[in-house]
């Protein structure tokens, strides 16, 4: 349930000046709005901003974009965590990309302009890097990680980029990604970790015990996980408040 002081719009009418914030997880939204963030509904967070919460993946980016898109969005922003490729692309770094692509070699550029402001405002503080983002289909582990960084010459990873700036070319607007590292290249993510959160980033606490009681080993994994997360959405939480809630976009102010 939103909380009492949330404005939720349904069905919302936005400004063709808005824009609109595609996150995956629960934690990413609280970390750039300060609270917990109803889930699979257009929610206006500031004035010309809005966000949607779609969950893990590109599907479910692709459906928070048809939310936003809907509701009268100009612009869209996929933002939230990633996981690092670059050995110095540690927890808690913060990537810009200036293109964006998938697995099966699809480029997708963002917006030159925008990002250009958004490094403006993040450079001196952040020192954000620059490289490409790759989009995948799933979790990936070290090794897959270390061959992404070998044949696809990028920076970092995340599971909705891609399809978000696909629906912004298909919907002619302009977009950009902003991402927060929450794992490294050489961080293994546990299978049975990976069915403990739920398709929000949610953790199921039965699962998370169930596994560390078979594999006391996943412990250590889950604790550095957890704590690689809290640093990337800390991260999301300093960029929003030094960018403010549009991220520096050129084509709205916000009021």
């Amino acid at each position: 349930m939103p909380s009492a002081d949330l404005e939720e719009v349904s069905p919302p009418r936005m400004s063709a000046r808005s824009i609109g914030l595609v996150v995956a997880m629960s934690a990413e939204a609280r970390a750039l709005t300060g609270r917990v963030q109803p889930l699979e509904q257009v929610v206006k967070i500031a004035e010309s901003v809005y966000l949607h919460v779609g969950g893990v993946g590109g599907r479910a980016a692709e459906r928070s974009c048809a939310a936003l898109v809907e509701a009268g969005a100009g612009a869209l922003v996929s933002v939230g965590c990633a996981a690092g490729l670059a050995p110095e692309c540690r927890p808690g770094a913060v990537v810009v990309p200036a293109k964006v692509r998938s697995a099966q070699r699809e480029l997708f550029a963002v917006d030159v302009e925008w990002r250009t402001a958004l490094l403006a405002a993040l450079e001196s503080r952040f020192r954000p890097f620059l490289g490409d983002i790759v989009s995948v289909e799933r979790v990936i582990g070290s090794t897959e990680k270390h061959v992404l960084r070998e044949t696809a010459g990028t920076v970092a990873a995340d599971m909705e980029s891609v399809a978000v700036a696909r629906e912004a070319r298909r919907f002619d607007l302009p977009m950009i990604a902003i991402r927060a590292v929450s794992d490294g290249v050489d961080d293994d993510i546990p299978e049975a970790l990976l069915v403990a959160v739920d398709a929000f980033g949610r953790p199921r606490l039965r699962s998370i015990l169930d596994s560390v009681i078979e594999r006391p080993g996943d412990a250590a994994s889950f604790l550095r996980l957890r704590k690689g997360l809290k640093k990337a959405c800390n991260t999301l939480s300093q960029v929003a408040a030094n960018t403010g809630p549009t991220f520096c976009w050129p084509g709205t102010a916000v009021g």
